[in-house]
């Protein structure tokens, strides 16, 4: 598959977010420093909840982009829509060291093929299982090779990709994330942490020490 159209992307991903940006701006005060006393916004936990939001979303929109480009946009409807939709929120609750640190090695494969949020009650809970199968399984020889390519990549993989150390089989992605990045509700300060954060997340995962405690501590 040629990747033509997706260097262009980032103009399309930014077009329509100038104006939102600028209402935002209309309630914050420009250079104001965040008041370091709200310190569960920038502790580890909610910077790591924070942080696998933000590559999740950025994940399932680039292989969203990824599957319509394939199938040239014509992606079917319903329960049978190739589309895969929101997971629950378990992965990225749970901030205990040792899954996080099993967790960046899982393949985006896996960590999509979990039950979706059950605010999507139209679809069966195991959708992105079924429809990633079926992907994975397209009779098509190179469909079906860009696929395996795309969910066998890892967490790790993909943050790699997005912080400079480019995959060719993830080319894109970069944009979905910065667009991520762009449309937090959020200040500079904290946009600039938790990217901080994201570019250092293999690090800090391993230097995280684990506690015997309940799988969401």
């Amino acid at each position: 598959m040629k990747f033509d159209d997706i260097n262009q992307y980032s103009d399309l991903i930014s077009k329509d977010t100038s104006n939102s940006l600028k209402k935002k701006a209309l309630n914050k005060k420009i250079g104001q420093k965040v008041k370091r006393g709200d310190n569960e916004k920038y502790s580890n936990a909610n910077l790591m909840r924070r942080a696998k939001t933000i590559l999740f979303d950025s994940l399932l929109n680039y292989d969203n982009f990824i599957i319509s480009k394939i199938f040239k946009e014509k992606i079917g409807n319903g329960i049978n829509i190739k589309k895969l939709l929101k997971i629950n929120h378990n992965q990225i609750k749970n901030i205990n060291a040792n899954y996080n640190r099993d967790l960046i090695k899982t393949s985006q494969g896996k960590i999509f093929s979990e039950n979706i949020s059950k605010r999507h009650t139209y679809y069966p809970l195991d959708h992105n299982k079924i429809l990633i199968n079926k992907l994975l399984n397209e009779a098509d020889d190179e469909k079906r090779k860009i696929f395996a390519n795309l969910f066998s990549k890892t967490l790790k993989d993909c943050i790699h990709h997005i912080t400079g150390q480019k995959i060719e089989e993830l080319k894109g992605l970069e944009y979905f994330y910065e667009n991520e990045i762009l449309e937090l509700d959020e200040d500079d300060e904290f946009k600039k942490e938790i990217k901080r954060f994201i570019e250092n997340y293999e690090t800090i995962i391993n230097k995280k020490k684990s506690r015997k405690t309940k799988n969401n501590e």
